[in-house]
């Protein structure tokens, strides 16, 4: 498993906030266009980690809206640094 996958315990899993938050900032990372596909990469790492790892069903389950979104619309996720919304 890659050490960004491990908390600061260096266990893969228990404390599904601290995953859902790093997976948050990927997908932050994956908007603003830097390395797409190594992000991207690292995001399905990270739901694996989450959902086989997880300790609780919530845990488990967390992960399955982005991998639905990721398999079904993975052409959203490659576009590249996206514009801001209008305010």
């Amino acid at each position: 498993m890659p050490m960004a996958l491990r908390n600061i315990r260096g266990t893969p899993m228990d404390d599904a906030s601290f995953w859902s938050t790093r997976g948050v900032e990927v997908l932050d990372w994956v908007r603003a266009g830097e390395s797409v596909e190594a992000n991207l990469a690292l995001v399905e790492d990270l739901c694996d980690t989450m959902k086989f790892g997880s300790l609780c069903a919530l845990g488990g389950f967390t992960p399955y809206p982005v991998m639905s979104a990721l398999t079904h619309f993975p052409e959203d996720f490659r576009r590249g640094a996206l514009p801001l919304a209008a305010e």
